[in-house]
C-alpha cells in the first residue's frame, strides 16, 4: 500500500492535478457564495429604496396608516437580509473537504 502510494500518488504531476481539483472546488464554493451575497445586496438595496420613497411619501403629507403595513413588512425584510449579510461576512471562506476531494480523486485514478 505505501509503495503505491509513494510510486503514483506522491508523484509530482499526480499532486499538481490533485491541487488542481481542489482549487477548482474551493473556487466554486466561493463563486456560489458570492453570488449569493450580491443578491442579497441588491435586494437590499432596493428594499431601502423602497423604505425611504415611503418615508418621503409620508414626511409630503400622505397619510402614514396608507403604508404602516407594507413600512413595517419592509422593515422586517432590511433586518433578515442585513443579518443574513452579517452571517454570511463573519463566516469566511468555505473550504471544500480535504478530505472527500481526495477520497474522490483517488477512486477515480484507482478506476484507470
Amino acid at each position: 500500500m505505501l509503495t503505491a502510494l509513494q510510486s503514483d500518488l506522491m508523484q509530482p504531476k499526480v499532486v499538481e492535478a490533485f491541487i488542481a481539483e481542489y482549487v477548482s472546488e474551493a473556487n466554486q464554493i466561493a463563486r456560489q457564495r458570492d453570488s449569493g451575497r450580491t443578491e442579497r445586496e441588491t435586494e437590499l438595496k432596493g428594499v431601502r429604496a423602497h423604505i425611504q420613497r415611503l418615508t418621503k411619501a409620508i414626511v409630503n403629507g400622505v397619510d402614514a396608516t396608507l403604508f404602516a403595513a407594507e413600512l413595517n413588512q419592509m422593515g422586517r425584510r432590511r433586518t433578515v437580509i442585513e443579518q443574513q449579510l452579517a452571517v454570511s461576512s463573519s463566516a469566511g471562506q468555505t473550504l471544500p473537504c480535504f478530505t472527500r476531494v481526495w477520497r474522490r480523486f483517488t477512486a477515480r485514478r484507482s478506476r484507470r
